[in-house]
Parts: C-alpha cells; sequence; structure tokens
C-alpha cells in the first residue's frame, strides 16, 4: 500500500507567514521591534521547524506532539498580532491579513493533527 502524499501547505504557509513577519517586523518602532518584533519572529519561525520535524518522526505520538507545539506558537504569534493591533501606529489592513493568514495556519495544523 502506497503511502499518502505529504501536504506541506502548513510547512509552506507557516514559512511565507514568517518571512512577511521579519518585514513586518522592521516597521516597527525601535522599542517595539526590540521587544514585541523579536518576539513575534522567535514565535513565528518555530512554527515551521516544528512541523517540518513532526514530518520526519516515525513515532505518530511524537509527530502529533510536535504539531501541536507548533500550533501553541502560532496560538502566541495571534497574541502578540493582538497586542500589536492595539497600537496606533501601524497599519491595520496588514495586521488584519497577518491575523487571517495566521488563524488559516493554525486550524491547517489542527487538521494535520487530528489525521495523526
Amino acid at each position: 500500500m502506497q503511502n499518502p502524499p505529504l501536504d506541506l501547505s502548513p510547512w509552506d504557509r507557516s514559512h511565507r507567514l514568517t518571512v512577511a513577519l521579519y518585514r513586518f517586523g522592521r516597521c516597527l518602532p525601535d522599542p517595539e521591534r526590540q521587544s514585541l518584533g523579536m518576539e513575534l519572529a522567535r514565535a513565528a519561525s518555530d512554527v515551521p521547524v516544528l512541523f517540518g520535524e513532526s514530518l520526519r518522526q516515525s513515532s505518530r505520538r511524537r509527530a502529533r506532539a510536535l504539531v501541536d507545539a507548533a500550533r501553541a506558537r502560532a496560538h502566541e504569534v495571534e497574541c502578540l498580532l493582538q497586542i500589536l493591533r492595539e497600537l496606533p501606529f501601524l497599519n491595520r489592513k496588514m495586521l488584519r491579513v497577518l491575523l487571517r493568514e495566521n488563524k488559516e495556519i493554525i486550524e491547517l495544523l489542527l487538521e494535520h493533527s487530528n489525521d495523526l
């Protein structure tokens, strides 16, 4: 029996979101860039790394734990974006786009976790 094809869309989309968040972080004023921007970049970059590592696991239990950890980091990204949304000097339209994409990634990760 042949293995089903791997769905790499959570990795691809979270990787693209990470790059977008790095670019977005450069637009932040210095105090926010040094605090929230760095936390945001760190949390976002963990999502594709953890998901990618889950694909290499032979144990479903370990793979699910890594996907769930990726999802937890994506939730952290959401919380940080919500905090940034309260700041008056940021582009609200861009924040909405980033939040929507992150939410869809969280849903993809949940689907992937449930399939394991």
